[in-house]
């Protein structure tokens, strides 16, 4: 027993651990600090493995989504046709309706504009329409401006905005907000809008952003002008109007381009249905991290521990000369780690943050590698050998 402790605990296991973090940190630190190493950086922060996630859900055949309705109007420009659009949804008795279409300034078209505003005055249901906040101010992380429905005021348009990436800046949508500073004010996105207003106690604005959860799930979609005759999948349902085909409004998400109004459905569908993503603290995934690197150089050392039961064989000498060990044990514990982060995301909701953990499994062999060749460099060079020969490396005769 003092034996396997004393094996299991050995400095070289522990340093060469260490080491690979090391490395990790160097590795940061030259990809941040470098110049020319910029597009590396800009490429590791578009890069989530959560991307990989919703894309194996969906190869699947998704379910169908009963609780959003989404109403595609992306033919329809005038305000008289959107405005009769609002009213029939209206009529058809949704839970919530949520226009994500901003209405801005007054047109020539007067008729439009009239009948838009007795539309909105006269609505039955509850409904969110859409805002932009704009000129955004990295120094306190607020924006200073606003565009809104021309008539948001005279209407008393109750309204969110619709931004789908914090600075406007983002490459890929993973995540959504759930308010935002205007000014000194704290304001609610359209998801968060229409969830407090179906659930006052389901959220918390205080809370940070979230992760869009794109499960295997699909939404329904009805055309602009077969409304009536889909009433059943309107009637308490909670109703997004807006374009899924308009170029403008098309953004990079983990399932490929999609529109902003479906980003908005997957966001709302988060929160209703209490699907939020619960992200490991990054100081737990570090901790697993060092112990899923330490059980790897233990298992890569114990098979080289179990090569030596045969000296001077030809498995011995394969074992001594090829690096395809680690290699193999490095495929095994990355196909393992990945298996167990995708169970863990699917089934439970919960998120590790798997690039730190698979990334120093690589570096954990390369540390190996190094080390070895540092302690066979010191062995053959200094001639008190005292220190050096109770290195596993020379050990194993490696």
């Amino acid at each position: 027993m003092k034996k396997f402790i004393r094996y299991f605990f050995h400095i070289d296991h522990v340093i060469i651990t260490l080491f690979a973090f090391v490395l990790l940190a160097l590795f940061n630190f030259m990809v941040i600090n470098i110049d020319f190493l910029n597009p590396i950086s800009r490429a590791l922060d578009n890069f989530s493995i959560t991307d990989m996630f919703f894309e194996a859900e969906h190869s699947d055949k998704p379910e169908e989504c009963d609780l959003i309705t989404i109403v595609d109007m992306t033919d329809l420009y005038e305000r008289g046709d959107i405005a009769e659009l609002i009213r029939e949804v209206d009529a058809c008795e949704p839970l919530c309706i949520g226009v994500d279409l901003i209405f801005e300034g007054v047109r020539d078209d007067n008729v439009g504009n009239e009948m838009l505003e007795h539309t909105i005055s006269d609505l039955k249901s509850p409904a969110v329409f859409a805002n932009k906040l704009t000129e955004y101010n990295s120094t306190n992380n607020s924006f200073q401006g606003i565009v809104r429905t021309y008539c948001a005021d005279n209407c008393k348009i109750t309204d969110a905005y619709t931004n789908v990436t914090n600075d406007m800046m983002g490459s890929c949508i993973r995540e959504f907000s759930l308010a935002r500073l205007y000014k000194d004010d704290t304001v609610a996105s359209f998801p968060a809008m229409i969830a407090g207003i179906i659930d006052n106690n389901s959220i918390n604005y205080g809370e940070e952003d979230q992760l869009i959860n794109y499960g295997n799930v699909d939404f329904r979609v009805i055309p602009y002008d077969s409304i009536f005759d889909n009433r059943n999948l309107i009637e308490g349902s909670v109703v997004i109007i807006g374009t899924l085909n308009e170029e403008r409004d098309m953004h990079n998400t983990p399932l490929g381009k999609m529109s902003g109004a479906k980003i908005q459905a997957y966001s709302l569908l988060t929160l209703l249905e209490h699907r939020q993503v619960h992200q490991i603290p990054d100081i737990i995934c570090w901790i697993i991290a060092f112990l899923l690197c330490y059980l790897l150089e233990i298992s890569i050392d114990i098979f080289y521990q179990i090569s030596k039961a045969h000296p001077n064989s030809v498995f011995q000498t394969f074992v001594r000369e090829a690096n395809i060990v680690s290699i193999v044990f490095l495929f095994v514990f990355e196909v393992l780690a990945c298996w167990v982060f995708y169970i863990l995301f699917v089934k439970e909701n919960v998120l590790m943050s798997g690039g730190v953990i698979l990334a120093t499994f690589v570096l954990t062999c390369e540390a190996r590698d190094i080390y070895m060749a540092i302690i066979k460099g010191f062995y053959s060079k200094y001639d008190n050998k005292s220190f050096f020969s109770k290195s596993l490396m020379i050990e194993n005769n490696l």
